[in-house]
C-alpha cells in the first residue's frame, strides 16, 4: 500500500473530513498505520493517534497485536506536546526512571493508567495528582498514599470510576474511597483481604457497581467460613475474578475496550438478571457467556 497524492482531491470540506477519520482512528487505534497512507493531510492528522495507547514494559512482555509499539528510548523523543494531545492510555511496568517520569509528567491528558513501577518518593505523589483527566487507575496501594499527601483533594481522583489497588489494603482506606464521588468499580489483588473489610467497601462506597477480588495467578482465595462471607456472596456487586493474561488484557482493553472491568458488568447484570445462580461469585477468564 503507497501514500496517495497530497493533491488527491475531497468531496468534504477540510474540516468534516478531518473529524471523520479522527472518529474512525478512535474507534479502531489499531487501524492507525492504514490511514496515514490514505493522504499526507490524513497522515498529518492520525499520526498523533500512534500514541494513544502507550506500554512501558520490560523486554520479557510479549506484545499481542501489530500496534506499533516504541522503544524506550524513542519515547524521550518525542515531544511533550504530542503526548499531552495524544496519549490516553498509560501502562507502566519495569521502565527507567528517568523514562517513566518525562511520561508521566508530559501525558496529563491520560485517561486510562496502569503503573507498577517505583519512582522516587519526592515525586510519584506529585506525578499522580496532577492528571486530573484519570478515569481507570491501577496502582498500589503506597502510591495512591503519595497522591493523598501531596494535596487535600487530589484532582486525580475528582473523575476516576474505575480504581485497581495492587498489594495489601489497609482498613482505613475504606473512608478515603467514600469521597471518591464517582467511583463505580473496585478491584484488589489477591491478598490478605476478608469478607468484613468487603462489606464495609460496600457500605460506605455507596456508588459501587461492582466490586472485584481479582487474581493473576488463579483462584483467589477467600475464606468461605469468614465473618460475613454468607452476606457478601448474595451481594449482586461482589465477585471474584481470575486474569491470567494479565498485561495482555490491559493492552486489549485499552485498544477494543473488552477487558476484565467489562466482563465483570456482563457478569454482575446477568446475575442480577437472573441469568444465572445468584450465588454464583467466581468466574474464570473468559467465563461470560457460560
Amino acid at each position: 500500500m503507497t501514500m496517495s497524492s497530497p493533491d488527491l482531491p475531497s468531496k468534504l470540506p477540510p474540516e468534516l473530513e478531518r473529524e471523520i477519520f479522527e472518529l474512525a482512528v478512535q474507534s479502531d487505534p489499531l487501524s492507525v498505520l492504514q490511514l496515514m497512507l490514505v493522504a499526507w493531510r490524513v497522515h498529518e492528522w492520525v499520526k498523533p493517534f500512534l500514541y494513544c495507547v502507550i506500554l512501558l514494559l520490560g523486554a520479557a512482555v510479549k506484545d499481542v497485536s501489530s500496534y506499533p509499539w516504541e522503544s524506550f528510548s524513542r519515547y524521550l523523543s518525542i515531544p511533550p506536546s504530542i503526548l499531552q494531545q495524544s496519549v490516553k492510555h498509560l501502562c507502566i511496568r519495569m521502565a527507567p526512571q528517568n523514562v517513566t517520569e518525562y511520561v508521566l509528567s508530559a501525558a496529563s491528558g491520560v485517561e486510562n493508567l496502569w503503573v507498577a513501577t517505583r519512582l522516587e518518593e519526592s515525586s510519584e505523589g506529585r506525578l499522580l495528582a496532577a492528571l486530573p483527566n484519570v478515569r481507570r487507575l491501577h496502582c498500589s496501594f503506597s502510591l495512591i498514599l503519595a497522591a493523598v499527601a501531596v494535596g487535600t483533594t487530589p484532582p486525580v481522583f475528582s473523575r476516576l470510576t474505575h480504581l485497581e489497588i495492587f498489594e495489601q489494603v489497609d482498613p482505613e482506606i475504606s473512608d478515603g474511597l467514600a469521597l471518591i464521588p464517582n467511583l463505580t468499580h473496585l478491584a484488589m489483588d489477591d491478598a490478605d483481604v476478608d469478607a468484613p473489610l468487603l462489606l464495609d467497601f460496600l457500605e460506605r462506597c455507596k456508588s459501587l457497581r461492582v466490586l472485584i477480588m481479582l487474581s493473576v495467578s488463579g483462584r483467589p482465595h477467600l475464606d468461605l467460613d469468614d465473618e460475613g462471607m454468607d452476606q457478601l456472596v448474595k451481594d449482586p456487586r461482589f465477585l471474584q475474578m481470575s486474569c491470567r493474561e494479565y498485561i495482555a488484557d490491559w493492552k486489549i482493553g485499552a485498544l477494543t475496550g473488552v477487558d476484565y472491568w467489562s466482563r465483570a458488568d456482563d457478569f454482575v447484570a446477568r446475575r442480577r438478571a437472573g441469568n444465572i445462580d445468584p450465588l454464583r461469585y467466581f468466574i474464570e477468564d473468559d467465563d461470560v457467556d457460560n
